[in-house]
């Protein structure tokens, strides 16, 4: 349950929601705005210190995120390591 992911689980996530939100191009506050969060919380998902929770993981993955990388650190796409040369 994503409700009770332990810190270290929460920072891994958050950071690779941030690598999501680069190679996609996209700012802080883009994101924050499409989840519908301040800008102050949605840098709490990246930092670790809270969980972005299942419910808002639909809108990134309409923005392109590769949501099953960012909760499992597996890449779902083909063509996911051509994008990081």
């Amino acid at each position: 349950v994503m409700a009770t992911t332990s810190t270290k689980k929460r920072q891994e996530i958050g950071e690779r929601l941030r690598h999501e939100r680069e190679r996609l191009g996209y700012t802080k506050q883009q994101i924050a705005q499409l989840l519908g969060v301040p800008i102050p919380a949605y840098e709490r998902f990246e930092n670790g210190d809270d969980d972005p929770g299942v419910y808002r993981l639909p809108r990134l993955a309409a923005c392109g995120f590769d949501v099953m990388f960012i909760i499992t650190a597996r890449p779902s796409r083909a063509g996911f390591f051509d994008s990081l040369q």
